[in-house]
């Protein structure tokens, strides 16, 4: 899961259904209003406002406690292994 504001921003195609779905696995909010078929500028706003979000602590990535720093290398891989992603 991509969390770098700028690397959404230059994501295209299948790399933001990808991080769509990580997201959502991950509880990251606003995201009802997008589908894999959204427009790509409305997936970017999307994803960025998740990250947003996190940042501003209105949700946790899993296994994240309140307060804990945020690690924006945090990789699809790493939630598939706690079964996040499927």
């Amino acid at each position: 899961m991509e969390l770098d504001k700028e690397k959404i921003q230059k994501m295209v195609g299948n790399d933001l259904k990808k991080q769509l779905g990580a997201f959502r696995n991950a509880g990251a909010l606003n995201l009802d209003k997008v589908s894999a078929r959204s427009k790509v500028g409305d997936l970017k706003i999307a994803l960025i406002g998740a990250i947003l979000s996190l940042e501003a602590g209105e949700w946790n990535l899993p296994g994240q406690q309140k307060g804990d720093e945020i690690n924006d290398d945090i990789g699809v891989e790493d939630l598939e292994d706690e079964g996040g992603v499927h």
